[in-house]
């Protein structure tokens, strides 16, 4: 039976998989066939939930790590560090560190819940710290580090988005106080 934490997996794999479609069109300027985009109770194997959502991670991690090799070779993977800073600045946060923690959680796949691999090391009111005990990703790219380094554009860009600022150390994060505006 389909739980919460299915539909929240899902919708992170299908973020994954429009992310992935931006990056075809604007580096390729070619669509990518994708997932799936029916309603998860219509395509999911009931009898292997689990089994059905790590099939479909893995597809949109292998297409992402393929697509930005393909645009490395090309010469732009810095022009599509610019794009994912771009895309994290024009998310629509609310003005808090954990606004920014809260995305970051509510849209990558780092792993199910039960996994544990994001593990919230402190909170406060002008500071969230989080660390990922684990490397879910780098199975799937030649160079993980390319990996690493998109999703910390993204995060800079998330940050700017909150007004926050943000310090990254190997797979620990910190959004710092929000930075006051002079409007």
């Amino acid at each position: 039976m389909l739980a919460a934490i299915h539909y929240q997996m899902d919708g992170k794999i299908r973020w994954q998989d429009q992310i992935n479609q931006e990056i075809s069109e604007k580096f390729l300027n070619r669509p990518i066939r994708g997932i799936d985009k029916r309603p998860l109770e219509e395509i999911v194997d009931g009898t292997n939930i689990h089994g059905f959502l790590a099939q479909r991670i893995q597809e949109v991690e292998e297409t992402l790590a393929q697509l930005v090799e393909e645009i490395a070779d090309k010469g732009q993977f810095e022009d599509l560090l610019v794009f994912m800073e771009d895309k994290g600045r024009n998310e629509n946060l609310e003005a808090k560190p954990q606004a920014v923690f809260a995305h970051m959680t509510n849209h990558y796949l780092d792993g199910m819940p039960c996994d544990r691999v994001v593990e919230l090391v402190s909170q406060e009111e002008d500071a969230w710290t989080w660390i990922l005990r684990e490397d879910v990703h780098g199975q799937y790219w030649q160079d993980p580090a390319k990996y690493w380094a998109l999703r910390e554009a993204y995060l800079q860009g998330l940050a700017q988005a909150a007004s926050c600022g943000v310090q990254v150390r190997g797979r620990k994060y910190e959004v710092k106080k929000c930075m006051q505006s002079n409007d």
